[in-house]
């Protein structure tokens, strides 16, 4: 929820570029007018609490209610109501160019997607400010403090055996060293743990299903082994 409502202004640029390329996702899909000018307003109120488009009539409106149920949290995460791709399922099936080629599992998909790209959008764009390490020297004591216990509670879920020696002094001797010092070890882990998680991520993209070490065994000798039991 933080991330849709944060205020901070690059998040709201960020944010407001990503509603345009929804926009531009659904438009691909020859959403209706009034389709859209329901979901933008109240993405906009939900993210912002502020909107000049006029509430939505018809079956806009009908959608809108549907989606209020589920909720708009629930919107922006993906969580959409079927009566969006009802109602495009309707428009298509009355225009004879878009009956062959559009749907509502296309228009729902797309809808889905370019919301997924938002959350990721934003999520990167947090996780950057987070995990930007520049930002250690500009942190107070208390923020470097709470960044050392937090590794510390974390150190056998995000760091290798390798490392736990760079835990020895335990947390309370840690927090009793001086700032440049403190800041220079978060340095260090905050660059273990990067190569820790590639590290991780390489493994897993080698690590095959156990299946792939096995030989398929052909339909006809199954079929054969079959026939003599």
């Amino acid at each position: 929820m933080h991330l849709h409502q944060c205020s901070a202004p690059e998040m709201r640029r960020l944010r407001s570029l990503s509603i345009g390329e929804v926009e531009d996702a659904v438009q691909e899909r020859h959403v209706l007018p009034a389709l859209w000018q329901a979901m933008k307003k109240w993405m906009l109120e939900y993210c912002s609490g502020d909107s000049d488009i006029p509430p939505p009539t018809g079956r806009a409106l009908e959608a809108y209610e549907a989606q209020s149920k589920i909720g708009w949290d629930q919107f922006m995460k993906g969580r959409v109501a079927s009566l969006w791709g009802e109602i495009m399922r309707d428009r298509y099936a009355t225009t004879a160019k878009w009956r062959r080629v559009e749907s509502r599992k296309r228009f729902v998909t797309s809808l889905i997607d370019s919301l997924w790209k938002v959350s990721e959008a934003l999520w990167s764009h947090q996780c950057t400010k987070v995990h930007d390490e520049t930002d250690l020297d500009s942190l107070a004591i208390t923020e470097l403090d709470a960044r050392v216990k937090y590794y510390f509670a974390q150190r056998t879920k995000s760091f290798d055996s390798g490392d736990y020696d760079r835990f020895h002094m335990g947390l309370d001797n840690t927090w009793a060293l001086h700032p440049p010092q403190k800041r220079a070890w978060l340095h260090t882990l905050s660059y273990r743990l990067i190569a820790t998680e590639r590290a991780r991520a390489r493994l897993h993209n080698k690590i095959r299903p156990i299946t792939a070490y096995f030989d398929c065994i052909p339909q006809t000798d199954m079929a054969s082994a079959g026939a003599k039991s």
